[in-house]
């Protein structure tokens, strides 16, 4: 019989709501101008359409964040962990004020 199984070390996620003008929020994110994303040949699932998705940006640091009329997802296909590669903020969960 086996041992007990280790679990090995990993990042969380933890959701943190910020004021709207945080210095924690990436300041490329209120000076981008953002077209209509062509999201029709993303290489991953998304939360919600491509064709709902009306504005992004990018980031210094590689992520490319999408809106949508539910939520902001944030896309960083150079994440370690394939579960941090799309990560989505839903309004009426994580964006309390939308």
């Amino acid at each position: 019989m086996e041992g007990p199984y280790q679990l090995k070390k990993h990042k969380c996620r933890f959701v943190k709501i910020l004021p709207l003008y945080s210095d924690e929020i990436p300041e490329e994110l209120f000076y981008a101008v953002s077209d209509k994303p062509d999201l029709r040949s993303f290489p991953y699932p998304l939360p919600a359409s491509p064709s709902a998705y009306f504005c992004s940006a990018q980031t210094s640091d590689g992520i490319c964040w999408y809106g949508a009329d539910n939520g902001v997802t944030a896309v960083d296909l150079a994440a370690e962990r394939p579960s941090f590669r799309v990560m989505y903020f839903s309004a009426e969960r994580y964006l309390p004020d939308n």
